[in-house]
């Protein structure tokens, strides 16, 4: 995958981005690029993608077209593959054999497996997929639960009921039976593809919004499909500690966290950073273009010292509780020149290990991902691409 996406890169520049190897980075990526619009449209309501691949499943929870939660979990279509047309095995995964080990099954390459059989495997796939978006995380605690979880996902307390959406080879099909298209006949891919898209069809927890909420992509989420939106160019008032970690390439944008953000908005955006491999972005949103300019110095509107303190001192709260990896850069881009302000109360004068990068003059991108290029005469440009 790295090397792929290195020759894609060298080939086609700062428009892709060229890895995804994080599974939680690939939840992310795979709601963006196929619910993000469906869940801004449908913002008071949260959403679950659940990304359904050939060896995991990948679910990601988002409101308003922000991912607030993630996951990955070892349940997809080609941990038992077939000769085509037939449920022949002809080879399986290690998740595949200790789940037939686990469901008493004893079939081994070469074998038939019977409808019995192929009903236990996706009985317990359904069920997988049902616990996720339902939040009944104890189905993950059982020793078979356990074995098939890379990363949890863990839904909010008493949060309203989601909607569903899918993507991934798994979704397309999906979306193909919910639009009553046939496909083809069994084990047509050598996988339980089919199967699995029939049995989500099915179900009545997975499957009620299969023709309210149509995803953008119906299904098939580009990741790799990003393109250049635009480069902003900060000024000499940014928080940065250290110029050698520039440049930074392909930093996700995990939030938008308003510069009045409460506590529990501010450890949530926080959390998500941790969680990605490497690190990521943050957009600070404002108010102020709302708000009139000043009539006597006829000077736009300016954001005010005590929220830039506020927002500051919340980000400080926050690394106490979150603890974000030193290796991990946290890039803020900040709408107005107070980088310096922010990052001093942010990280107690320098006195946190926190890789914090304030980047300010940024305004609002709808984009998600930027790349930090090096700093030349106190400038840095910051570029936006985003999923299409």
């Amino acid at each position: 995958m790295a090397a792929i996406g290195k020759l894609v890169a060298e080939r086609v520049g700062e428009a892709i981005i060229a890895t995804a190897d994080d599974p939680r980075l690939e939840s992310w990526l795979a709601f963006m690029g196929c619910s993000s619009l469906l869940s801004r449209h449908h913002a008071q309501r949260p959403i679950i993608n659940l990304d359904i691949g050939g060896g995991t499943t990948n679910p990601a929870l988002g409101q308003g077209g922000q991912v607030t939660e993630t996951g990955c979990f070892f349940v997809g279509a080609r941990h038992f593959q077939f000769e085509p047309g037939t449920y022949r095995l002809i080879r399986m995964s290690g998740h595949g054999e200790t789940l037939l080990s686990r469901l008493n099954i004893s079939k081994k390459r070469g074998d038939v497996l019977e409808p019995s059989e192929t009903d236990a495997i996706l009985d317990f796939y359904i069920a997988a997929l049902e616990a996720m978006v339902m939040g009944e995380t104890s189905f993950f605690n059982t020793p078979l639960g356990r074995l098939h979880q890379q990363s949890p996902f863990v839904l909010p307390p008493a949060a309203p009921k989601p909607g569903i959406t899918f993507s991934g080879g798994g979704g397309e099909l999906v979306y193909r039976l919910a639009r009553g298209k046939k496909l083809p006949d069994t084990t047509h891919y050598g996988d339980l593809g089919i199967d699995l898209a029939l049995r989500i069809v099915q179900s009545p927890i997975l499957s009620p919004d299969l023709k309210t909420l149509l995803p953008e992509n119906m299904g098939r989420a580009t990741v790799y499909g990003l393109t250049l939106h635009n480069t902003e160019i900060s000024g000499a008032t940014m928080f940065l500690p250290r110029p050698d970690l520039l440049p930074i390439k392909d930093l996700p944008l995990v939030a938008r966290l308003p510069i009045d953000a409460d506590p529990e908005q501010v450890t949530r955006t926080l959390s998500l950073v941790e969680k990605s491999r490497h690190g990521g972005c943050v957009q600070i949103t404002s108010d102020m273009d709302n708000r009139k300019e000043n009539q006597v110095l006829k000077a736009p509107p300016c954001e005010t010292l005590a929220r830039v303190k506020g927002l500051g001192l919340a980000l400080a709260e926050g690394f106490k509780k979150v603890s974000i990896s030193p290796d991990r850069p946290l890039v803020i881009l900040a709408p107005q020149n107070y980088g310096k302000a922010l990052g001093n109360y942010a990280t107690d004068w320098r006195q946190s290990p926190v890789n914090l990068i304030v980047i300010d003059e940024i305004p609002d991108r709808n984009a998600h991902f930027a790349n930090i290029g090096k700093t030349h005469n106190s400038i840095v440009p910051v570029s936006f691409y985003g999923v299409h």
